[in-house]
């Protein structure tokens, strides 16, 4: 009988087959990884889905007192200003909480664009919500500069119109052309002064008017104050001013040249007096008004 060779006892595996079986091996072995880890991910997601279940970013508590504090400003200006005001405080939307904001953190800032009206009423409400906002007990003036008698009476209409509501004394220097009917006005203290350069001259000569009690400082349609020649005399102003005042500009541009940029940068109130102020640190404030 012949002999029979033991190789062909069993079929050999071929080397192909072989590498088959480690690859299929391999895959479903990374197929049960990723499935794993998807399974991990899907649950983590779903509980944190059932725990925090109308998460948004947007939704955190910093970002939900900022917009409560934006909409209590504006409520606290419908309380106090007439209600033929209020369709055109409420059509400004945003535009007015962000003057509000930078106007009651004592920055400086510069109102620019639309219309002319639109940026000094924006000017004049956050004045007056910074006098209404003061402690009981201290009394400090806004102060606002006019380039001309005209534009001095416009602004003094929408004043006593807006302050009408409130106990606030609004005065301005064009309607007393004496010195003693001046001097009777203004011998007590008003909480808003609408006055020009000249106007506000004659205060100061007859000692009706300290910068110590002024806090705020609007400065209505600056280029009109260039094209009439009295810039220098506006930047003599801002360095009698202390440095707690604040500077609110109205103008019609966005881009000035420097001496302009330069008059808005004067300090504002300094909350560490420890810390040095540099000219880095200060920084023109632009609301644009659309």
């Amino acid at each position: 009988m012949p002999a029979v060779d033991s190789s062909f006892s069993r079929p050999q595996a071929h080397p192909n087959n072989r590498d088959r079986a480690l690859t299929a091996k391999a895959v479903n072995s990374f197929q049960a990884t990723e499935i794993f880890f998807l399974t991990l991910i899907t649950t983590r997601v779903f509980s944190f889905a059932y725990w925090f279940p109308a998460w948004n970013p947007k939704d955190t508590p910093l970002n939900q007192m900022t917009e409560e504090i934006t909409t209590s400003l504006l409520t606290k200006v419908l309380e106090w200003i007439p209600e033929h005001w209020h369709e055109r405080i409420n059509s400004s939307g945003t535009l007015l909480k962000i003057i509000l904001e930078e106007a009651l953190s004592d920055r400086d800032l510069r109102i620019t664009g639309g219309a002319g009206a639109a940026r000094a009423e924006s000017a004049l409400i956050a004045a007056f919500q910074k006098v209404l906002n003061r402690q009981e007990g201290k009394r400090f003036s806004t102060l606002v500069i006019c380039p001309s008698r005209d534009s001095e009476e416009l602004m003094s209409n929408v004043a006593e119109d807006m302050a009408s509501k409130t106990a606030l004394v609004v005065r301005a220097t064009a309607p007393f052309r004496t010195k003693t009917s001046l001097i009777s006005a203004f011998e007590t203290p008003a909480d808003v002064i609408i006055t020009s350069l000249h106007g506000l001259e004659k205060l100061l000569d007859n000692h009706l008017l300290s910068f110590e009690q002024i806090r705020t400082v609007i400065l209505d349609d600056i280029e009109w104050f260039q094209c009439l020649g009295e810039l220098r005399q506006l930047e003599r102003l801002t360095e009698m001013l202390p440095a707690a005042c604040q500077m609110i500009g109205i103008t019609a541009q966005g881009e000035l040249n420097t001496r302009i940029v330069n008059l808005l940068h004067a300090p504002v109130i300094c909350r560490a007096p420890e810390l040095e102020l540099t000219p880095l640190s200060i920084r023109e404030r632009l609301i644009v008004v659309s």
